[in-house]
């Protein structure tokens, strides 16, 4: 599911990020009590996670590896000038 809230002044920006965080959370809390325990902790779409979400919530138990070899194949960070999410 993609959540999509918009709008133009940036003087909302912190009351839009808590309503999308909150919205987010809450239809989470709700597969979560309807499916079970199972979707809990699963990692979330990366496409589609909120800017702030944890590295941990997105790749789950592959982080560490990810990591690790973010170190070792671009440890200048050229990958990370193409934006997306920051190990």
């Amino acid at each position: 599911m993609n959540i999509f809230f918009e709008w133009e002044n940036p003087t909302y920006d912190a009351d839009y990020l808590a309503a999308i965080t909150e919205t987010a959370a809450r239809l989470r809390s709700l597969v979560v009590k309807e499916q079970g325990a199972l979707y809990e902790n699963s990692p979330r779409y990366n496409n589609y996670a909120i800017y702030n979400t944890p590295l941990s919530n997105l790749y789950g138990e592959n982080l560490p590896v990810l990591q690790r070899l973010k170190k070792k194949y671009d440890s200048k960070g050229v990958m990370s000038l193409a934006g997306g999410w920051r190990f």
